[in-house]
């Protein structure tokens, strides 16, 4: 897989969760991965046209060295959450060779710096290492096509079901994720469990005396996970905040200690964003 010139370690933001950056990285390679990913587009030079699972993305260019030199569409979830960027506008970025501008810019809105301290401390920081990716100059090429057709789901357990964020309940007994106990007693806030409705795998028939196991075809059930985003994305790494739900009676009687909980162990911020609608 093709990466980015600059990693997410060696990007020099700041102020972002760690695996929120990875997450953006990560689909960011993918697309930039994809063969015959660059085609030009003459008569819109400011338009870059991301193709992402069956869907279109355009990410515009705007004010060079500025946070909004690069801009994706407000359908976009990344964009969003992470203000100034997401894996769309970083493949562009890349493409045209102006990664390194891009986050010295996003950073500098982030910080006290001059713009070009930050592009000196990033090349610094990347010194010595060699450019996995011939850059393209934007001199070179008027616009891309970024075709990524990477499957989002790819286990039988996968699905557009919502994360629902409820009370411990007496039949979930570990997490499906880690393995570990899920607690029940003594647990100060962590009486809390992120419940997913899955495809489950069930005793099919015995071969050789061995029992085999298979995922139900159809029928989906409850599986619990710890309030851990680490949990999550290790058995869904697709996961993100905005997949979460929350029933408004749970909303609504959370103790101060279940909220701690929930904003250490998650970096969620709890408000009626999450309220699911029944």
């Amino acid at each position: 897989m093709t990466t980015l010139s600059i990693g997410y370690l060696e990007s020099g933001l700041t102020g972002f969760m760690a695996y929120d950056l990875q997450q953006v990285w990560s689909k960011a390679e993918l697309v930039v991965s994809v063969p015959g990913s660059g085609v030009s587009f003459p008569n819109h030079e400011d338009r870059v046209v991301v193709l992402e699972s069956g869907n279109s993305y355009t990410v515009t260019s705007g004010e060079p060295n500025s946070p909004h030199m690069y801009t994706c569409e407000k359908k976009c979830v990344n964009f969003k959450r992470c203000i100034h960027f997401c894996e769309h506008t970083l493949a562009a970025a890349e493409t045209e060779g102006h990664l390194e501008e891009y986050l010295a810019a996003i950073q500098f809105e982030k910080s006290p710096e001059t713009l070009q301290s930050v592009i000196e401390r990033s090349r610094n920081q990347n010194a010595g290492e060699k450019s996995k990716k011939k850059r393209k100059g934007r001199n070179n090429t008027q616009s891309l096509s970024i075709i990524q057709q990477i499957p989002l789901y790819t286990a039988e357990y996968h699905n557009d079901n919502p994360f629902e964020i409820r009370f411990m309940d007496a039949k979930f007994k570990s997490c499906a994720s880690c393995g570990i106990d899920l607690p029940h007693k003594y647990n100060s806030g962590q009486d809390l469990v992120v419940c997913h409705k899955e495809r489950y795998m069930f005793p099919s028939k015995k071969e050789q005396g061995k029992q085999l196991w298979e995922y139900t075809k159809k029928n989906i059930r409850d599986v619990a996970y710890h309030c851990s985003t680490d949990c999550l994305m290790k058995r869904h790494p697709y996961f993100t905040k905005q997949r979460l739900v929350m029933k408004r009676e749970v909303f609504e009687i959370l103790s101060e200690a279940q909220k701690q909980h929930l904003e250490s162990s998650m970096d969620l911020v709890l408000d009626l964003d999450l309220i699911l609608d029944e």
